[in-house]
């Protein structure tokens, strides 16, 4: 008869083990649960735009002789890649401020202004919003209250001119700005992008995966942000900008009231162009209800040719051209435009960012990970499969 002692003796170490890493893990969770969305959009953020920000400059940097370690110069890096992801967010509400000014050293006089903070600067720059707020709330019926517009700006501006107090609330409190959870999901971005072949080992290290699947799945990571890009993002852009710039032409020869900011309106049409199927039309209907209800029936006319027929160019180029990148299905289309609207939904505006990494996430792990139990992956236009069984 087994001597049950000898049976507790051989697991109780294991079960104290055990219990100890599920508290351990239990305490991290409740010490990182008030951070949770921060960290959420940080790892985000990272996960859409490592292929495509740091990777790049990975490779350039790579073999040039640097007084530093390998680690510094990915940490630099990291910071360098952060910097222009800001830039690239930051820009377009530069140039829409401009667009509606007109003046390009006036608008460089409003944020020379708003940085020195300049009263009158920063009311101008926030009167300035608050009128695109309205007109895109009459051209759009958006639910956009012009007021909170205004308020939330200024308050934002306020923030960011005393960051520091309410940054260091924000940490030992719990409580402060927005902008202050938004530059800690942008250190948590920098760090992601400095140490992410070191965290994915570490992960992958605890699947069934040997080295050159390992290798196979970052390449199917980036194989899966390019197509994103791509496919909709790029599309989406080019789309925007062409309708923008035809609305705009439109309202300018036409001296209409509306749609006269073209970087404002294109980046709207780009947003618009990202829902399926209808999205070309939604973005041109505003303006073409201004043309009917003006009687004048020749311009809308000639405006639903151009925009069809653009739309067709521009869709032949994307074939064109995608022949060489691996296609998407039409429903991960789909599963994308819901992500965006859900994430918003769930997240607010991070959910821009979250909705999109899901997608991807999705994406790649089941068109990696399902053909390695012989489930078979998704098929192409050319009829190949995706993932390590094709």
């Amino acid at each position: 008869m087994n001597d049950p002692r000898a049976t507790i003796a051989a697991w109780l170490p294991h079960a104290v083990m055990l219990t100890a890493l599920g508290l351990a893990v239990w305490l991290c969770m409740r010490v990182l649960a008030p951070l949770w969305e921060s960290i959420l959009l940080g790892v985000a953020v990272a996960v859409l735009t490592y292929p495509v920000l740091f990777e790049p400059l990975d490779h350039l940097t790579r073999t040039w002789r640097m007084p530093f370690g390998d680690s510094t110069r990915r940490t630099v890096l990291g910071v360098v890649a952060t910097a222009l992801l800001v830039l690239m967010l930051v820009s377009p509400g530069v140039l829409a401020v401009i667009g509606a000014i007109g003046d390009l050293r006036q608008g460089v006089d409003i944020f020379v202004g708003v940085a020195l903070r300049d009263e009158e600067q920063i009311a101008r720059l926030a009167q300035i919003v608050v009128d695109q707020a309205a007109r895109l709330q009459a051209e759009y019926s958006l639910p956009i209250d012009p007021e909170n517009v205004r308020v939330t700006l200024l308050q934002a501006l306020d923030e960011a001119g005393n960051f520091a107090p309410t940054f260091l609330s924000f940490l030992f409190k719990g409580t402060g700005s927005v902008i202050a959870q938004y530059i800690l999901s942008l250190v948590v971005s920098t760090f992601c992008y400095a140490n992410a072949p070191e965290l994915i080992d570490r992960m992958l290290a605890f699947s069934p995966l040997n080295r050159e699947q390992a290798t196979l799945f970052r390449r199917t990571h980036r194989a899966a942000i390019l197509r994103l890009l791509y496919d909709t993002v790029a599309l989406a852009l080019a789309k925007g900008f062409v309708f923008g710039g035809v609305m705009y032409g439109f309202a300018r020869f036409y001296d209409l009231a509306f749609f006269d900011n073209y970087v404002l309106t294109s980046l709207l049409s780009a947003f618009i162009a990202l829902v399926p199927a209808v999205g070309v039309t939604v973005v041109w209907v505003p303006l073409a209800l201004v043309l009917w209800n003006n009687g004048q029936t020749g311009a809308l006319g000639l405006l639903v040719a151009l925009v069809y027929g653009t739309n067709f160019v521009l869709d032949g180029l994307h074939r064109r051209i995608g022949r060489r990148l691996q296609r998407r299905s039409h429903w991960e289309g789909m599963f994308l435009f819901l992500s965006l609207i859900g994430g918003v939904l769930g997240f607010g505006l991070k959910g821009l960012i979250v909705g999109p990494t899901a997608v991807v996430l999705t994406a790649v792990l089941g068109s990696f990970w399902l053909p390695l139990y012989g489930i078979r992956g998704w098929e192409d236009e050319e009829g190949e499969v995706a993932g390590p069984a094709a």
